[in-house]
């Protein structure tokens, strides 16, 4: 069958739903390949790969699919799963020979309920009929909110699916599926990580089913978007596809996930717009530290919604320092914890010297978000000095937007890739034009 395979790094192999388009899996895939070996599969009779003759055998097209992958070099893969093809990805990692370190589902169907599994024979009977069900998939794919905000849109998703594959081989898809092992009682046995994304809105893969799913894996996580239903990747595309990506790294073993980082952060390999290489430091933050700390992993944010590292603030920027986190709610001088519902300080507050704050840089990051507009802008210059203190750990970013602590293994993470982050954003201070160190330090501590 065909695959397209692209990137470098750890085996991924992406499984499309049925039925679905898979060129609609094409920017996901791209957010992948920048880390991953990215397979995207066209099953029997989607795309550029050829109709199976005879009936629809579920089986037969998985031996064929690994049989594929490994003539491609795969000996060991995560799998990710849209819909139908999450049911692929658990049925491979228990039932095949093809060792699965991770996988991801989106829309994930595990298992073919009583609900589902009527639906689906009613879909099967409706193709075969030559029904036309256009209207019944847009609402079970979508949220009627984003349907009717994007009626062409949605209508133009539809067709492309159920012109991916002729509408008898579909018919012969779904009924296969349905007659496939109901893999719960062994989900206990898959002791790998896995992600399970769903829309709160979801109706053809209701949230229910994958809290059940979560509950039966040794290393569930359930990830539920509100207001999205089916078709994450449309919907929720830009987010979605960045949880795939976090997921797929904090599934690796902790030595491949800093091996990949680090290699994202080598100066060598780092782009030459200063823009797109803070991008990528918040991007390697959070594949590092994983989603449990928030959505927005980064420096601070300007007002244009850029991110910009430790350079001179104007106007109402939010500028970012850090200080030792404990459980006190004040910080040294009075500097309030960060709380993310209270409102920023108005008041005149005293700086510590370089020294002390050296001295009470975090071990864990704890932020302080401010405003130029309240306070001096000296607070700009005494962040970015930590970045040239041999004794300020620089880790002042991945706590930004987060709500509570890092843990101490990721906090672990973090820190074994201080230099690498930190090099990586006094590049882009360079290619910025941002002023040296006042005391002449270089930009750069390796050559």
């Amino acid at each position: 069958m065909y695959i397209e395979s692209a990137g470098r790094g750890p085996d991924v192999v992406i499984l499309h739903g049925l039925p679905q388009d898979p060129a609609e899996l094409a920017e996901l895939a791209a957010e992948l390949r920048a880390v991953f070996t990215v397979h995207v599969v066209h099953l029997p009779g989607y795309g550029e790969s050829a109709a199976p003759e005879g009936p629809y055998d579920f089986v037969a097209v998985e031996r064929e699919l690994i049989a594929d992958l490994r003539a491609r070099g795969v000996e060991r893969a995560a799998v990710v799963g849209m819909s139908g093809g999450c049911y692929r990805a658990f049925h491979l990692a228990l039932r095949s020979d093809l060792p699965v370190w991770g996988i991801v589902g989106i829309g994930p169907l595990g298992h073919v309920h009583a609900q589902n599994h009527a639906a689906l024979h009613q879909y099967a009977d409706a193709f075969e009929a030559g029904v036309d069900m256009r209207l019944q998939a847009v609402g079970r794919m979508f949220s009627a909110a984003w349907a009717a905000g994007n009626p062409a849109r949605a209508m133009e998703i539809v067709d492309a699916n159920l012109a991916a594959a002729p509408l008898p081989l579909v018919a012969g898809e779904l009924r296969a599926i349905c007659a496939m092992p109901d893999l719960r009682d062994e989900m206990g046995t898959l002791d790998i990580p896995v992600t399970l994304r769903v829309g709160a809105l979801d109706v053809a893969t209701p949230p229910f089913l994958s809290e059940e799913l979560v509950g039966l894996l040794p290393q569930g996580r359930l990830d539920v978007v509100p207001g999205a239903g089916h078709m994450l990747h449309m919907e929720d595309g830009p987010a979605t596809a960045s949880a795939v990506r976090v997921a797929l790294m904090q599934a690796l073993p902790r030595s491949e996930r800093l091996a990949l980082a680090a290699a994202q952060l080598a100066l060598d390999t780092l782009p030459s717009d200063p823009a797109e290489i803070r991008d990528r430091v918040c991007v390697v933050a959070c594949d590092v530290v994983g989603g449990d700390y928030g959505t927005v992993f980064g420096l601070e944010k300007v007002q244009d919604g850029a991110f910009t590292s430790w350079g001179a603030a104007v106007g109402d920027a939010e500028v970012a320092a850090v200080w030792r986190p404990d459980e006190r709610r004040t910080l040294p001088h009075g500097l309030p914890v960060w709380d993310p519902a209270a409102p920023l300080p108005s008041h005149e507050m005293q700086f510590l010297s370089l020294e002390e704050t050296a001295h009470d840089v975090a071990i864990g990051p704890l932020i302080a978000t401010l405003q130029t507009f309240y306070m001096p802008a000296r607070i700009v210059d005494q962040a970015r000095a930590l970045l040239y203190s041999p004794e300020g750990r620089f880790v002042a970013f991945l706590g930004v937007l987060s709500r509570r602590r890092l843990a101490q293994e990721k906090l672990d993470d973090a820190q074994s890739l201080v230099e690498a982050f930190r090099d990586a954003l006094l590049r882009a201070d360079q290619l910025a034009g941002v002023p040296a160190h006042p005391e002449g330090v270089p930009y750069f501590r390796r050559a």
